[in-house]
C-alpha cells in the first residue's frame, strides 16, 4: 500500500484539490448571484460566472459537432491503457505465475526417482554383473508413467537437456546475485534513510537499531560489504557501542589491506585512533602511543610526495586533527604536547584542507580553527 500512495499519491492530492477548489467555486458564485457580497465584488463574481457557463457552452458545442473523432480517441485511449495496465500486471504477477507453471511442468521430474527405482525388475544386492540393472520393457513403461512416450530416451537428448539445464543454471546464479545485490543496495540506502530521520524523537533509539540491523543485512553482498561495515561502525560510535565501532573499523581496515584500498584503509585507521581516544576519555587511563604511531602510519600511506585528489587532501586533514585530539588527550596526564595539538591542527587547516574542493572541507576547518583557538586562546577569526 506504501509502493501505492508513494507512486499515485500526487495525483489523488491533485483530485481531491481540483474537486475542493470547484466546491468552493460554486459555492462564491452562488453566493454572489444572490448579491451575499458588497456591490463591488459580486460583480467580478458574476462575470466569472458568465465565462465559466460560455465555456462551457463552448465546450458542450464542440464535443457534439466532432462526437466521432473524441470517441475515436477515447477508444485510442482506453486500449493503450489497457494494454500497458496489462503488460504491468502481467510483468508483476509473472514471477508467481512461473514458479506454478513450472512446478506443475515438473511434477512427474520430482516423482520420477522413485519410479526408476520401481523399474528395475529384480531390486536385489545379490545379482552378478552379468544381469543388467534395468530391462529395457519395464524402463520404458516407467518413463511412459511418467510423462508419456514424449520423454527422451536416447542418450544424445538428455545430453542436450543437460546442456540446456546448465545454460539456465548459469543465467538463474546471475540474475539470483543481481537480484541479492539489489537488495543489499536497497538495504544500504534504507539504513541511511532511517538513520537520518530519526531525529531527537522518543523512538529514535529504536530506529536507528533498525538501521544497525539493515547495514548489518547489507553486508552480506561483495558490492555493499565495505561500505555496510564503515557506516555500521559510525552509527555504533554515536550510539556509543565505542567497541562495536572499533571491531568494524578493524575490519575495514582489513579488506582495505586486502584490495590495496589506501584511502579507506588510512580513514579506517584514523576512525579507529578517534575510538581509541574517546575511550581513554572514558576509562581515563592514558596509552595511545600505538595509536599515535597508526594515525601517522596512514597519513605517511597517503602523503607520499604524489599530487593529492581533494577527497585524499580532506581524508589528511581529518588524520591531522585526530592527532591533536589525541596529543591533547595525553596532555591532560603527561603535560607538554600541547604545542604538537596546536601545530597539528594548523597543518591540517593550511596544508590539506584549505586546498581540498571537497564541499566538507571548509566545515572541518572550522572545527580545526576552533579547537586551534581554544589552545592559543584567540578569538574565532
Amino acid at each position: 500500500m506504501s509502493r501505492f500512495y508513494e507512486r499515485y499519491g500526487h495525483v489523488i492530492v491533485w483530485v481531491l484539490t481540483a474537486i475542493l477548489g470547484t466546491l468552493i467555486c460554486t459555492c462564491a458564485i452562488f453566493y454572489a448571484a444572490n448579491k451575499g457580497y458588497l456591490f463591488y465584488l459580486n460583480k467580478p463574481a458574476l462575470i466569472v460566472q458568465n465565462f465559466l457557463f460560455e465555456l462551457a457552452k463552448t465546450t458542450v458545442k464542440f464535443v457534439r459537432a466532432h462526437a466521432p473523432v473524441i470517441g475515436a480517441i477515447a477508444t485510442v485511449g482506453t486500449f493503450i491503457f489497457g494494454l500497458v495496465n496489462g503488460v504491468m500486471q502481467a510483468r508483476r504477477y509473472l514471477p508467481t505465475r512461473l514458479t506454478k507453471l513450472m512446478q506443475t511442468a515438473l511434477a512427474p521430474v520430482y516423482a520420477s526417482p522413485d519410479l526408476l527405482l520401481a523399474a528395475i525388475p529384480v531390486p536385489s544386492a545379490s545379482m552378478s554383473s552379468e544381469r543388467t540393472l534395468f530391462v529395457k520393457a519395464s524402463l520404458d513403461g516407467a518413463l511412459d508413467t511418467l510423462a508419456g512416450p514424449w520423454r527422451p530416451r536416447k542418450e544424445s537428448s538428455l545430453d542436450e537437456t543437460i546442456a540446456e539445464a546448465d545454460s539456465h543454471i548459469a543465467l538463474t546464479k546471475t540474475r539470483l546475485q543481481c537480484l541479492e545485490d539489489l537488495r543489499c543496495h536497497a538495504l544500504l540506502l534504507r539504513g541511511t534513510v532511517r538513520s537520518c530521520n530519526a531525529g531527537p524523537s522518543d523512538d529514535a533509539g529504536s530506529i536507528l537499531n533498525l538501521s544497525e540491523a539493515d547495514f548489518t543485512s547489507a553486508e552480506a553482498c561483495n558490492t555493499t560489504k565495505v561500505a555496510a561495515i564503515e557506516l555500521r561502525g559510525m552509527l555504533r560510535s554515536r550510539l556509543g557501542n565505542l567497541r562495536g565501532a572499533a571491531e568494524d573499523f578493524d575490519r575495514v581496515a582489513a579488506i582495505a589491506a586486502t584490495t590495496m584500498d589506501v584511502l579507506r584503509g588510512a580513514r579506517a585507521s584514523r576512525l579507529k585512533a578517534e575510538i581509541k581516544t574517546r575511550q581513554s576519555n572514558e576509562t581515563g587511563t592514558v596509552s595511545l602511543d600505538s595509536t599515535r604511531t597508526q594515525l601517522n602510519s596512514a597519513r605517511d600511506l597517503l602523503d607520499d610526495g604524489r599530487t593529492l585528489s581533494s577527497a585524499e587532501l580532506l581524508e589528511l586533514g581529518q588524520n591531522r586533527i585526530a592527532y591533536g585530539m589525541l596529543q591533547e588527550r595525553m596532555d591532560e596526564v603527561n603535560g607538554g604536547r600541547i604545542h604538537l595539538a596546536r601545530d597539528a591542527y594548523s597543518l591540517a587547516i593550511d596544508k590539506y584542507l584549505t586546498k581540498s574542493s571537497d564541499p566538507r572541507a571548509p566545515l572541518i576547518a572550522d572545527e580545526a580553527r576552533r579547537r586551534r583557538n581554544a589552545i592559543t586562546g584567540q578569538s574565532l577569526s
